[in-house]
């Protein structure tokens, strides 16, 4: 399958936003990337997460309760189909300010749906490796 080089680089954009969004802790950018209906797993969870208000209140929580962490997306494969596209990725999670002392390293992988201006997010998975 071929992705046009046009997509690949919108979704690409798309990651990195949505890990500088994370490492700053920007909840209203990272709810600007994620469809209504979002659904999937944060990292060191098994809670899935449904809807955009589930979404928000468990990213919250993440961040309030871990302290500072750099979000990395690692060799990210990238393909789609008209207004859906599908990644899988290497992530890590790398202590920043604040009190997060660990590193984790895992599998992301994500579905994205095509609004016509941008590409959102509509289902995540983080997995520990």
């Amino acid at each position: 399958m071929s992705t046009s080089q046009q997509t690949s680089l919108q979704i690409l954009d798309t990651l990195d936003r949505f890990a500088r969004a994370w490492s700053r802790k920007d909840l209203d950018s990272l709810l600007s990337l994620a469809d209504p209906e979002i659904t999937g797993f944060l990292p060191r969870t098994t809670r899935r997460i449904q809807g955009s208000d589930r979404f928000s209140r468990s990213v919250s929580e993440m961040c309030s309760g871990s302290g500072g962490s750099i979000l990395r997306f690692h060799d990210p494969l990238v393909e789609a189909i008209g207004t859906v596209a599908w990644v899988s990725s290497g992530y890590s999670l790398e202590p920043g300010d604040g009190e997060m002392t660990f590193r984790e390293k895992g599998r992301f992988t994500a579905v994205l749906k095509g609004t016509g201006h941008s590409w959102v997010f509509s289902q995540f998975h983080f997995s520990l490796a």
